[in-house]
């Protein structure tokens, strides 16, 4: 099994063998593909595999566009108060707290609905 610096040199090898004159890059390497570059700001696909050898062998090119996605990150759990219990020993207080982990309905993801019943059971 080939290292990711090993693949890497791999694809670098393939690709200034089959295009010795481009000034072009590889941009992203991902288990089935890379993009690279051409030297002009355009983006390519290629497919490739490598065989036990370490021989690489690369399907057709096609041009691509970066896309750049910026996802609200929402939190797993939330912090509801400090516990202020009576049964919390002093040396303790400020270091427990009532957390709310789930919350009744669909989920933010929505693809699964949780019934209020279901979690009070």
């Amino acid at each position: 099994m080939l290292s990711f610096s090993e693949i890497r040199k791999a694809l670098c090898d393939a690709f200034t063998a089959a295009f010795p004159d481009s000034r072009g890059d590889m941009v992203d390497i991902y288990i089935d593909h890379c993009i690279i570059s051409d030297g002009t700001g355009a983006l390519f696909e290629v497919p490739y595999t490598i065989d036990e050898n370490g021989k690489v062998v690369t399907g057709d090119m096609a041009k691509v566009r970066r896309q750049v996605d910026y996802v609200r990150v929402n939190a797993a759990a939330r912090l509801l108060a400090a516990s202020d219990s009576d049964d919390t020993p002093d040396a303790e207080k400020g270091f427990k707290w009532q957390v709310q982990i789930i919350e009744a309905g669909l989920d933010k993801a929505g693809l699964f609905d949780y019934p209020l019943a279901v979690l009070h059971a």
